[in-house]
């Protein structure tokens, strides 16, 4: 599956995006990797990849489960598409 979103930032002035949901939160993993164009080899964007962590009532510590998204955000945008993403949807070995 495939999706846009704008990115929500987590203060009015920050550049530091807000992944929280009512249940957990997207954290990112792993190192974000380059996009790069295939005949000149120049970057055109950036693909990180988060994983689901869930918050379950009472419990302190966060639960990883295996709901893992791809975060695509391109290197040079027109102004109206600032902040605007594509995620690309995985499930990996079932929900959790």
């Amino acid at each position: 599956w495939y999706f846009f979103c704008r990115l929500d930032y987590k203060y009015k002035n920050s550049k530091r995006a807000s992944r929280a949901t009512e249940s957990g939160y997207w954290k990112v993993t792993g190192k974000p990797r380059f996009i790069l164009a295939r005949d000149s080899g120049d970057q055109i964007g950036v693909k990180k990849t988060l994983v689901f962590f869930y918050r379950a009532r009472g419990d302190i510590k966060p639960i990883s489960t295996q709901w893992v998204i791809h975060e695509y955000k391109a290197a040079e945008l027109l102004p109206d598409q600032v902040g605007l993403l594509l995620f690309a949807y995985a499930v990996v070995n079932g929900l959790f």
